[in-house]
C-alpha cells in the first residue's frame, strides 16, 4: 500500500473536520427540535423571569434555591443572572461577606428584600447599612446584635421600607433582667414614611407613635428579660383606631392593663385575619369592640380556657360572626389533640377545633374560617368545650368531620356526632369509632361514610348505614 503524502493527509483531515462541523450543526438542529416539544422551552424570557420570581419567593428559606435554577441549563442561567428582580430578594446566612456583595451588584437598582434568619454577627450590620435607602422589606432575627441594629435605626432613614420584622431572642438573659429592646419611632414620617407592615417579637416601642398600618404582629418574648414598655389595651385600641385599613392582626401574650368600661366600636372592614393568643378577657373584649366583616378568619389560642364554663362568654361574638349574612359557608370541622387524654396532667395538652369552608389542607390551619385552641384539664372538660363550640357553629351545614389528629374516646365521638345532624363523612381512629357504632346514637337510616385510621397511618374506608 502506497504511503499517503502530507497533502493527502491534510485533505482528509479537512474533509473530516467539515463532516464533524456538519454533524454538530445537525445535532444542534435536532436539540432545538427536541426542545420545542417541551412547552417550557418556548416561553419568552419575561415569562421565565416571572416563574423564577415565584420560585425564589416560595423557597426563600433555602440558600441553595438560586444556585439550583442557575445549574439547570445555560439558557436558564443567562436569564436568571440578567434579571435584577430575582437578585433583589436576599437571605443572609453564614459568611455573607462573599454572597451579599454579588447579589447586591446583580440586583441593579431594584428595591431590596433582606432577611437575616440568624443576625448574630456585626458583619451583617456593616453589609446592610450602606443600602438602607433601597430596602423595601427587612426581616431580622437573632440575639443581642439585633438590638444593636435596632438602636442604630434611630439615626437612619429608610425611605422605601414598607415591611419591618424584628425578632429578638436571647436565651442567656434572665427573666428579671431588664433589656432595652425598644424600637425608636421618633420622626417616623421622615425616617420610615412608607411603613405599613410591622412585626415585633420581644421588641417594644412608643406605641402612640405607630403609623396607620395594614399588618401588625406583636409577640412577647418570655425568655428575653423583663418588659420595659409593654402595650396596654388602651394603647392597642388607639393604634387600631388609626389603622382602618388593617388587614392582619396578631397578638401573643403582649397585652396588659385594665379593660375599659366603654368603648365605641372600632371599624376594621379590611381585616382578613384576626389571630389572638391572649388572656381570655382580652380576646373576648377585642371580639366585641372590633367591627370586622363576615369574611374575617378568626384564630383564638387562649391558655386559660380550661372547661366549658370558661368558653361560654367568648362564643357569643363567634356565634354571631359565623352566622352573619355573607359569612362563608362552614362545611368541615377538624379536631386535633396533642395527647389522647389518658393523662390530663400532661404538659402542653391541648384540644383544637377548626372550621373550614371546604376540605382542610394536608398540614397546618391555613384557609380556616375559625380555629380555637383550648387546654382542657380532663376528658370531661374536653367534651364540655366540644359541645359548646359545636352548638355555636352553623352545624346545619357541616357535612365533614375530620378527627384523624385527635385521640378521642367513644363518648367524645358520640357527643360530636349527635350535634352534627347532616354529617356525611367522618375520619377518625378505628378503635374509638368501632366502639361508638356498637353504642351508636345516630338516627335510623342515617348514612355516614367513615375513613378509619389505625395509629394514624393505616386507612380503612367503610360505609356505615344505621
Amino acid at each position: 500500500m502506497r504511503p499517503q503524502t502530507d497533502p493527502e493527509i491534510s485533505a482528509r483531515r479537512v474533509a473530516l473536520d467539515a463532516e464533524i462541523r456538519c454533524l454538530h450543526e445537525r445535532l444542534a438542529l435536532l436539540k432545538r427540535e427536541r426542545n420545542t416539544l417541551a412547552p417550557l422551552s418556548t416561553l419568552p424570557n419575561e415569562l421565565l423571569v416571572k416563574i423564577f420570581h415565584f420560585y425564589v419567593l416560595a423557597t426563600a428559606a433555602d440558600f441553595r434555591a438560586k444556585g439550583t435554577v442557575i445549574s439547570v441549563c445555560r439558557h436558564w442561567c443567562q436569564v436568571f443572572r440578567a434579571a435584577p428582580t430575582l437578585w433583589s430578594h436576599i437571605v443572609m446566612y453564614w459568611n455573607p461577606e462573599q454572597s451579599f456583595p454579588l447579589e447586591i451588584s446583580r440586583s441593579g437598582a431594584m428595591p431590596l428584600t433582606i432577611r437575616v434568619p440568624n443576625f448574630s454577627s456585626t458583619s451583617h450590620s456593616s453589609l446592610i447599612l450602606p443600602h438602607v435607602a433601597r430596602i423595601q422589606s427587612l426581616d431580622l432575627r437573632g440575639p443581642r446584635q439585633v438590638l444593636d441594629f435596632v438602636q442604630s435605626m434611630a439615626a437612619l432613614a429608610f425611605p422605601l421600607l414598607e415591611s419591618l420584622t424584628i425578632n429578638f431572642y436571647d436565651y442567656t438573659v434572665g427573666n428579671e433582667e431588664e433589656i432595652d429592646a425598644r424600637l425608636s419611632l421618633e420622626r417616623l414620617d421622615e425616617r420610615l414614611p412608607r411603613l405599613s407592615e410591622l412585626s415585633l417579637f420581644g421588641i417594644y416601642a412608643n406605641w402612640a407613635s405607630l403609623p396607620p398600618l395594614h399588618s401588625l404582629s406583636l409577640t412577647r418574648s418570655l425568655r428575653s428579660g423583663a418588659i420595659l414598655n409593654p402595650i396596654t389595651l388602651d394603647d392597642l385600641l388607639a393604634v387600631l383606631e388609626s389603622s382602618p385599613a388593617l388587614h392582619y392582626l396578631y397578638l401573643c401574650a403582649i397585652l396588659t392593663g385594665a379593660i375599659p368600661e366603654k368603648h365605641a366600636p372600632i371599624p376594621v372592614q379590611s381585616l382578613g385575619h384576626l389571630d389572638l393568643r391572649e388572656n381570655l378577657v382580652y380576646c373576648q373584649y377585642l371580639l366585641t369592640v372590633l367591627a370586622f366583616p363576615p369574611s374575617t378568619r378568626l384564630t383564638l389560642h387562649s391558655p386559660n380556657i380550661l372547661n366549658g364554663a370558661d368558653i361560654r362568654a367568648i362564643l357569643i361574638p363567634i356565634h354571631r360572626h359565623l352566622r352573619a349574612p355573607g359569612a362563608p359557608r362552614a362545611t368541615t370541622v377538624m379536631l386535633r389533640t396533642r395527647d389522647d387524654f389518658h393523662d390530663p396532667e400532661e404538659e402542653d395538652t391541648y384540644f383544637q377545633i377548626a372550621v373550614y369552608a371546604g376540605p382542610p389542607p394536608p398540614k397546618g390551619d391555613e384557609g380556616h374560617l375559625f380555629v380555637i385552641r383550648t387546654n382542657p384539664t380532663s376528658a370531661h372538660a374536653l367534651r364540655q368545650i366540644l359541645c359548646k363550640v359545636l352548638k355555636a357553629l352553623p352545624t346545619e351545614m357541616v357535612s365533614h368531620l375530620d378527627g384523624r389528629n385527635a385521640r378521642l374516646s367513644c363518648k367524645t365521638w358520640s357527643t360530636a356526632l349527635a350535634l352534627l345532624p347532616v354529617l356525611e363523612h367522618g375520619r377518625g381512629h378505628v378503635s374509638a369509632i368501632e366502639e361508638h357504632f356498637q353504642q351508636s346514637s345516630l338516627q335510623p337510616g342515617h348514612r355516614l361514610t367513615m375513613d378509619c385510621y389505625i395509629n394514624g397511618e393505616g386507612k380503612l374506608a367503610v360505609a356505615v348505614v344505621i
